[in-house]
């Protein structure tokens, strides 16, 4: 099969051509749709006026309260220590300092033994350091005698340092190192104290129970500060800046800190953020709803029934008085029932809110028909040019 193409003068195709272009398309202007007012009626349409100015809106997403790790500590005690005494309760706050639980164990003696002897043995060492400086200075002994005084003295602080370590990793802290060291005598037991405020928020120790495995006697946990982690769609990430400001739902403010690098399998990210002062009812582990500003230029907050799709392009239909205009925008958030768009709306433009299904159907049957009687009147149009 062949065919042939018979040129025509310009004028002729400048004919053709504006009847081709006069074809309707769906472009980013209003699509107009006419429809009666008893046709309204019986679709079901409704209609709803958009409120004073565009609103400073939210986007809702669903968060939850972690603890940061470095505000957990778990207490332990050294292998085979036996629990004599628990002084709190699960759930208890207790303050820096406050007496925990109360263990023995012959390790303990032993590294209550060992600091008090190299804490003497560091404090004779030093005076025989500063009594051999004197010694120098006067001429009496070789500056060698020095250099062994000295050698002496930091191998004896250096076996003090360890041994004090040893104590700590025991469960004791500083003060009451010192205290040790002070009263010169080794104890089996042992005081666990707070390392700072919190909350108590597991206790596995009992009165008579043996520990093993280093397991952890207690956890506290410390609620100065929290973050939360908030799931957001992954195309909408860049929204939102670092240090930006936003609520939960009950009113608490968090400040973003950062946004998680990878995208997860169901397409959303992690931001998360720092909630400096959070009230005693925001515990870690719960879940929230996080409201997270969107700009107030020329966005709208809508229904998301409201709006109807063709493709991946999103219309709401706006009153006129033929019927309804499909005018094009653009959702830049959706969460719930509601949607924040922006787009050509204006204070009181009247939009369709309910029977969008319908008016969506009538629509693009009214573009269809529009589009067939284009492509029908184009022989005419040709054959018209061609006369002329």
């Amino acid at each position: 099969m062949s065919f042939s193409i018979r040129a025509l003068p310009a004028r002729r195709w400048l004919l053709a051509f504006a009847c081709v272009s006069a074809w309707p398309t769906v472009a980013q202007t209003t699509s107009p749709l006419p429809i009666s007012d008893q046709q309204i009626r019986n679709l079901g349409i409704e209609t709803i006026q958009l409120e004073t100015g565009a609103v400073s809106a939210s986007a809702r997403y669903p968060a939850q309260i972690v603890l940061p790790p470095q505000q957990e500590y778990r207490l332990g005690a050294p292998e085979s220590s036996l629990v004599q005494q628990v002084l709190v309760l699960e759930n208890q706050a207790v303050q820096a300092g406050d007496p925990l639980l109360v263990i023995s164990s012959q390790n303990l003696g032993e590294l209550s033994l060992a600091a008090i002897e190299n804490h003497n043995r560091w404090q004779l060492a030093q005076q025989g350091l500063t009594r051999d400086q004197e010694l120098l200075a006067e001429g009496i002994i070789p500056s060698r005698r020095l250099d062994e005084s000295r050698a002496a003295e930091q191998d004896a602080r250096a076996a003090l340092t360890q041994a004090r370590s040893a104590l700590l990793a025991a469960g004791l802290d500083e003060k009451g190192i010192d205290n040790l060291i002070r009263q010169g005598k080794a104890s089996n037991s042992l005081t666990l104290r707070a390392p700072v405020a919190g909350v108590v928020t597991e206790l596995v120790a009992k009165p008579g129970w043996r520990t093993s495995d280093n397991t952890p006697l207690l956890r506290l946990v410390n609620r100065a500060q929290l973050w939360v982690d908030v799931q957001i769609p992954a195309n909408q990430a860049g929204l939102w800046p670092a240090n930006t400001r936003f609520q939960l739902a009950d009113g608490t403010e968090a400040k973003l800190l950062n946004l998680s690098p990878v995208t997860s399998a169901a397409q959303t990210r992690v931001l998360r953020g720092l909630i400096e002062h959070p009230s005693a009812q925001l515990l870690p582990g719960s879940y929230q709803q996080a409201l997270l500003p969107l700009s107030a230029h020329q966005s709208w907050d809508l229904p998301l029934a409201a709006i109807a799709r063709r493709g991946a392009q999103a219309y709401v239909f706006v009153r006129s008085h033929q019927g309804f205009d499909a005018l094009p925008v653009e959702v830049i958030a959706s969460g719930g029932q509601r949607a924040l768009v922006t787009g050509g709306l204006q204070t009181g433009t009247e939009i369709a809110s309910a029977g969008v299904v319908a008016l969506k159907a009538a629509w693009l049957s009214h573009l269809d028909s529009q589009t067939s009687a284009s492509v029908a009147a184009e022989p005419a149009a040709v054959h018209l040019a061609e006369a002329r």
